[in-house]
């Protein structure tokens, strides 16, 4: 699957799409400035993909479709992880994307989701998935087109993790972020 179909499938989708993040770094090209900033206490500088994350969230929000993020993290938090909880996934909440963060040992069963994917339209008639494969330091290395097999797998992921996860801002407010 190439990044083209992979952009198409976000684009085109008619009720829903939920990303599932299951790492604890990625190696975003671009990022590292943004990370600097993050740490600095400087505002966050532009980034050209990030933008147009942002405008396919808010034009999907706005047609009235679902725009979801699952991330399951790992205690302690590392440090990849609160830059996103802390600077990134706030623009993508202001722009209507619902995130949700899930400790991995909340519930057994999420120890076995340790690979990262986007479902789209489940429930209805044309549902799909795509995987994406990284290297072992979070270095995206390219997307895998599901098979139909594949969607009630990652339905059935997706339900566990919202099940015992807390949206953005209920993690950021909780008794376990201020563990952290």
């Amino acid at each position: 699957m190439t990044p083209d179909e992979l952009l198409e499938l976000h684009r085109s989708f008619t009720a829903s799409v939920v990303r599932l993040e299951t790492l604890q770094h990625y190696a975003v090209p671009g990022d590292d400035e943004r990370q600097r900033a993050y740490r600095e206490g400087r505002p966050l500088p532009p980034r050209e993909g990030k933008s147009a994350t942002v405008r396919l969230i808010q034009d999907a929000v706005r047609a009235g479709k679902a725009f979801e993020r699952i991330h399951v993290v790992d205690v302690p938090l590392s440090d990849y992880v609160r830059y996103e909880l802390d600077a990134a996934y706030p623009e993508n909440v202001a722009a209507g994307e619902q995130v949700w963060i899930v400790d991995r040992a909340a519930h057994p069963g999420l120890e076995n989701a340790r690979w990262d994917f986007v479902l789209v339209d489940a429930g209805t008639p044309h549902p799909a998935v795509a995987w994406y494969d990284y290297t072992a330091d979070g270095q995206l290395t390219g997307y895998r087109r599901g098979s139909p097999d594949d969607v009630d797998g990652c339905t059935a992921t997706i339900a566990l993790a919202r099940a015992h996860a807390l949206s953005l801002a209920d993690f950021m407010t909780s008794s376990f972020r201020e563990a952290q």
